[in-house]
């Protein structure tokens, strides 16, 4: 039987429409969540695409649209293999949304009823899909349909995206030389080992949040400089050293990081346990974190937790988080779950995803 673990209740729902096409899978796997005016887009972790919705009364979003990443990424592992999509964030000066597969590798999980030694070994198997090394942004052209409301819709052949092949990244050939980072490149993301799950991003300030490594407690964000050529994205130098990247330790209790989203100068950071097992979701809020230009250890000096949010054993993971805005009024926050509880899915006919207050 599943547990209720409480914490802060949502003051509101949103229902998310798929249709009966994408509702056994996308919304059983939702990661990330970004609204774009009157539309919500959405990734999910078990597939190759990226998902908008829009709405008229800002509670009903349909009118579900797919986008093949394959249509704007040349993806390695070809144009059905899962992204493992984690991490999703609007840039609205320059019109873009980014994204980001987990960049993990993957332990082959056990099948029920398996026994002791064909267990060990399945989970001896480790692979890694070529995919899940996309780290880039769909550029977005704003035009007006038929009945005169701004949509956004990608532009082909706008795209951009760091270098990365079947095997690795340019991300990942930077981590090579981090000492902290570096063993942990080659163990799978549910071992406590690299694995990507949060993004944010503002201006060509990109950060990323690691639901692993967790090391004696600390959680890392790596935040770079991303800078465009053509359908490429370099790193350009982030430290008067010439540094490619910063390495931030957050003090989460020993959490890691699931989701983050920009909030004025902060970021909204959600973190969870690292491991497979259920444990406490919790808001954070880092202060100022734009307005940092060096390497530090975060702690509660600048970072505030704001509440716990609901879990529930084996069900609602929450996973993806964005300011969601409807009418006047402060933005809230708006979370959606990966393996949600049956009662989140409404026997197919919508997703119910949670409205949070933000307190400061």
């Amino acid at each position: 039987m599943a547990h209720q673990f409480n914490g802060a209740q949502p003051i509101g729902h949103v229902r998310l429409h798929f249709g009966e096409e994408g509702v056994s899978k996308i919304p059983s796997s939702l990661s990330g969540v970004e609204q774009v005016d009157a539309s919500l887009w959405l990734g999910a972790d078990e597939s190759a695409s990226v998902e908008r919705l829009s709405t008229e009364d800002g509670v009903n979003f349909h009118n579900h649209e797919s986008f093949r990443l394959a249509d704007y990424f040349e993806l390695p592992g070809g144009p059905n293999q899962e992204v493992d999509l984690e991490g999703l964030a609007w840039d609205d000066e320059a019109g873009r949304l980014w994204l980001t597969g987990s960049h993990s590798l993957r332990r082959k999980q056990p099948k029920d009823g398996e026994s002791g030694k064909d267990a060990l070994k399945t989970l001896s198997i480790v692979d890694r899909q070529a995919n899940r090394y996309l780290l880039g942004f769909l550029k977005f052209d704003h035009a007006h349909g038929e009945d005169g409301k701004r949509a956004a819709w990608p532009v082909r052949d706008a795209a951009a995206a760091m270098p990365f092949t079947a095997d690795t990244s340019e991300l990942l050939d930077l981590l090579a030389d981090n000492s902290l980072i570096s063993p942990f490149l080659a163990i799978p993301s549910k071992d406590n080992g690299f694995d990507i799950e949060g993004l944010a991003v503002r201006g060509d300030s990109v950060f990323l949040g690691l639901r692993g490594p967790v090391l004696r407690g600390w959680a890392t964000v790596l935040q770079l400089r991303l800078e465009q050529d053509g359908r490429l994205l370099k790193p350009g130098p982030i430290a008067g050293n010439g540094q490619k990247y910063l390495h931030q330790l957050l003090d989460l209790g020993g959490l890691g990081i699931r989701d983050l989203c920009v909030i004025d100068d902060d970021l909204l950071v959600l973190a969870g346990p690292t491991m497979e097992l259920d444990g406490p979701i919790r808001l954070f809020r880092w202060r100022n974190a734009f307005g940092n230009s060096e390497e530090r250890c975060v702690d509660n000096s600048v970072l505030d937790l704001l509440f716990d949010i609901p879990w529930v054993e084996r069900v609602d993971h929450a996973e993806g988080i964005s300011l969601f805005r409807s009418g006047e009024g402060d933005p809230r926050l708006l979370v959606v779950y990966d393996s949600p509880a049956k009662k989140r899915l409404h026997e197919g006919k919508y997703f119910e995803a949670d409205i949070f207050q933000i307190r400061s």
